[in-house]
């Protein structure tokens, strides 16, 4: 069975990418402005 501290590991990894997948591709003003997506549930 994996060591807890090795699946919490591979989780916080999954869900790092997760949101810079979403923030790729997005302008600054989008960024700052808290637009872009922010409709969309996050994944997990």
């Amino acid at each position: 069975m994996p060591d807890l501290k090795d699946e919490l590991h591979r989780k916080l990894q999954a869900s790092r990418a997760a949101l810079l997948s979403r923030l790729d591709g997005l302008s600054e003003h989008d960024l700052r402005d808290g637009k872009g997506g922010a409709d969309r549930p996050l994944p997990g």
